[in-house]
């Protein structure tokens, strides 16, 4: 009798979970994310140091020291269009300077001339 109630007692605590997969089930679905697009336009930054250090001898023995520091500096903007998923279109136009110094040699001196900066635009 102890066997047959046990055995009840396990069929019936088996069985429950069965009962619950007849229940109606709404699925929920994730929903899609937003798709991302490279449109727009942006600006930006940089900044930054050099340090060059470069010393040349000569063969009379003479050695002339091209060592110099300074500081690097500019920015970028540009626009931007994404006309399908896979092309995009741009112009961005860029500009930096520098305030390193270039040394360069004489006769036996060194003349020194500011850095220059730089820029460009360019279709991408």
């Amino acid at each position: 009798m102890k066997i047959v109630t046990i055995a009840t007692i396990a069929a019936v605590g088996f069985a429950a979970p069965v009962l619950a997969a007849d229940l109606p089930v709404n699925p929920s679905y994730p929903a899609a994310g937003a798709v991302f697009s490279w449109t727009g336009c942006y600006i930006g930054a940089h900044v930054g140091g050099a340090v060059s250090e470069d010393k040349t001898t000569n063969i009379f023995g003479h050695s002339i020291d091209f060592s110099s520091a300074g500081f690097l500096g500019g920015g970028q903007l540009g626009c931007d269009y994404q006309f399908s998923s896979k092309w995009i279109v741009g112009m961005e136009g860029r500009a930096a300077a520098t305030s390193l110094k270039k040394l360069s040699p004489g006769d036996c001196n060194e003349l020194s001339k500011p850095g220059n900066g730089s820029g460009s635009i360019y279709a991408q």
